[in-house]
């Protein structure tokens, strides 16, 4: 599923965006409505639990409907109603128009509500627990959301959710990945650089830019500033980063004539030294191993 487009340009006002997102939401691209299914099927396992008559029971409670739970989950508002589906309207106008109301208060809402969908769904795999997985708003709201906190935030971005941001095919992002040379290059993480999704992005006339409210009315939000530097890559992928630290230190050099550094900058600059760059790092296996750098790659500190 595709979300459908608002039509507005990167020139929208916050006034703009107000009424085009109040003309664009219906049940289409409600991501509330992903909670019906899920209620359901929670439903019947606690059947299989606790036997019908207390599910039914339970579940009376909660719609406040003497109906058929299952016919209460479906036909009520009883998914609006509650506190997930109430937070995800105001993520839905983060995700999709860039509106956050409130810069503090507002954005560790927005946080906790993508958590916890974020939680929820690693918990309920979407392929198992809805009928048509691909065809429910939530998913999509929720990886452009991801990506769209990600970029105001110094953070990589994956494919998905740049895609959705950028109103363009999945195909054309991971094209844009690939190569000698790609126009989205990936950081240290394996993401996409935030400073590349950030720059094509710019160019992208239906992007709205996150804007947040204050005192005298809405502003564009400032996006974490990014802090380039270059670490070293080896053929396996490997990166150097500050996760690498064993035993109170970094080890790099040649094989016996290795040195532990304790601090991540002084390591780096003692690898840029080097004629090559080697440093250990464990494998899948957990073994640490010495590896060698064939290229630096640019990326922002912010996402190491």
């Amino acid at each position: 599923m595709t979300l459908r487009e608002h039509g507005l340009t990167h020139l929208a006002t916050a006034e703009e965006r107000i009424e085009g997102y109040a003309r664009w939401f219906d049940a289409d691209v409600d991501p509330s409505t992903t909670l019906v299914p899920l209620i359901a099927r929670l439903g019947l396992n606690l059947e299989r639990i606790l036997g019908k008559e207390r599910t039914a029971q339970a579940f009376a409670v909660l719609t406040g409907s003497d109906a058929d739970w299952r016919e209460a989950v479906g036909e009520t508002d009883f998914h609006l109603m509650s506190a997930l589906g109430d937070a995800l309207s105001d993520l839905t106008s983060y995700a999709v128009f860039g509106l956050s109301r409130h810069k503090t208060t507002q954005e560790e809402k927005i946080l906790e509500t993508l958590q916890t969908i974020e939680e929820l769904l690693l918990d309920c795999p979407p392929h198992r627990w809805l009928p048509d997985a691909e065809h429910e708003p939530l998913l999509q709201v929720v990886q452009m959301a991801r990506a769209r906190w990600n970029l105001d935030h110094g953070n990589g971005l994956d494919a998905e959710g740049l895609a959705l941001l950028g109103g363009v095919k999945l195909s054309r992002i991971r094209n844009m990945m690939s190569g000698h040379t790609p126009e989205l290059p990936k950081d240290a993480m394996g993401q996409i650089s935030n400073e590349a999704a950030r720059s094509w992005l710019d160019n992208r006339d239906c992007f709205l830019r996150t804007m947040v409210s204050a005192e005298d009315g809405y502003t564009e939000m400032q996006s974490t500033k990014i802090d380039p530097i270059f670490v070293p890559v080896a053929r396996d992928g490997s990166v150097f980063t500050p996760d690498l630290k064993r035993n109170g230190g970094y080890q790099i050099g040649e094989k016996g004539a290795e040195e532990k550094v304790s601090s991540y900058d002084d390591a780096l600059r003692r690898l840029q030294a080097m004629p090559t760059a080697k440093w250990r790092r464990p494998n899948e296996n957990d073994n640490w191993g010495i590896v060698a750098a064939i290229e630096w790659r640019r990326v922002d500190r912010n996402s190491l």
